[in-house]
């Protein structure tokens, strides 16, 4: 263990940032794109000491060998370094605010759209609204490359866009391994393309194609699991504010109905009579924009919130736009995911009132968690 100076002050880079949890917190390295859970002492710490005299730090502890502890950690995790006054002094603050140039940064398009007569008209309403990520699923039915190549040279008009993802239905002797890796190949414009509902598993590697047993629809989205964390900059600045799932979003679906995602209820008009952008100018459109993490129950008081995506379809209670995500599988009144050992739901921690929500209970979950960890501190 080290010995520090008490001149010397201890500065956690900007970069590294805090969430506190219930039971755990986390330690999100946005600048190296990974995550560490840590006991929320050590939480309080950081937030209390950062940038602070070393000398006034174990003052006000009264026990160094915590400190140190604590200390060593941040620097040999390389979340923190000893410095002086003057790094103290020159070391800026990361802006955390989020905004983007584009009106619509990601939109989704069902199959049947592609054989309206305005599809043309389609991609360049979203090139006026700047759409940057574009995911084209065919879920309902059946499509053969020839309608594929047509629909990515027409896709490629979009002049914003920048990732394009399409989830296709296995057939077979026509979607086979070979004849979809010259498919992308062919057509590198594709980031990701998944053959779905096939016999077999199989990934080319570098998230390119995948061949998946799984049967998507509809209801396949808003399943919330490690999977599918996103640590960046952009994704925990806009998670401050904004929904990570919903926020400047658009869908067509296969009836030509634009929505904020397919598997909303509410309509905005059809893109046979509406433009997209008078659409998402309708009122109730962006609603949903700005329902975050900070608000939504039992995501509120979890340590994953910011690096974590959110639906706002598949709720536990439809009539509360801040009830908990249905399919999330993590209890963070417990610190368990489901199918660990002494996992419980959430459920089992509190209760849910329409007047407030879910509200925990500190007496039942202290003795889950004692019954579970034996009393001690999850590390």
């Amino acid at each position: 263990m080290k010995k520090y100076k008490e001149s010397a002050y201890l500065i956690i880079f900007d970069s590294v940032r805090f969430v506190r949890g219930y039971t755990k917190s986390t330690i999100c390295d946005i600048s190296r794109r990974k995550s560490i859970i840590i006991p929320n002492s050590l939480y309080d710490f950081c937030r209390k000491n950062n940038r602070k005299l070393i000398g006034k730090t174990k003052s006000y502890y009264k026990d160094d060998e915590t400190v140190n502890e604590y200390i060593d950690f941040l620097v040999e995790k390389e979340f923190a370094f000893i410095g002086t006054q003057h790094d103290v002094s020159h070391f800026s603050s990361m802006n955390t605010e989020w905004d983007y140039p584009a009106t619509i940064t990601n939109a989704i398009i069902e199959n049947s759209v592609i054989n309206l007569t305005n599809i043309d008209s389609i991609t360049n309403q979203m090139n006026e609204l700047q759409v940057e990520a574009l995911e084209f699923n065919s879920f309902n039915s059946q499509i053969c490359i020839d309608e594929l190549d047509k629909l990515v040279s027409v896709l490629k008009t979009i002049d914003s866009l920048r990732y394009l993802k399409m989830q296709i239905k296995y057939v077979e002797s026509i979607t086979t391994i070979e004849i979809m890796s010259d498919f992308i190949i062919n057509h590198p414009f594709i980031q990701t393309l998944v053959v779905f509902s096939s016999p077999f598993s199989y990934d080319a590697g570098n998230n390119s194609l995948f061949f998946i047993r799984q049967e998507l629809n509809i209801q396949s989205c808003g399943v919330v699991g490690k999977e599918y964390f996103i640590l960046s900059l952009p994704f925990f600045t806009e998670s401050q504010a904004h929904n990570t799932c919903l926020n400047r979003k658009l869908c067509i679906d296969a009836n030509g109905t634009i929505k904020n995602c397919p598997a909303t209820r509410h309509s905005f008009g059809n893109i046979l009579d509406t433009t997209l952008k008078d659409a998402i100018e309708k009122k109730g459109f962006k609603d949903l924009w700005f329902v975050h993490k900070e608000q939504i129950d039992v995501c509120k008081n979890c340590e994953f919130r910011h690096v974590c995506p959110d639906c706002r379809c598949f709720i536990k209670d439809k009539d509360n736009i801040y009830s908990q995500p249905t399919k999330c599988q993590y209890n963070p009144y417990i610190s368990k995911w489901n199918g660990e050992v002494g996992y419980v739901s959430v459920e089992e921690c509190g209760k849910y009132s329409k007047e407030t929500g879910f509200v925990p209970d500190v007496r039942k979950i202290e003795a889950i968690n004692k019954q579970i960890w034996g009393g001690g501190d999850n590390e």
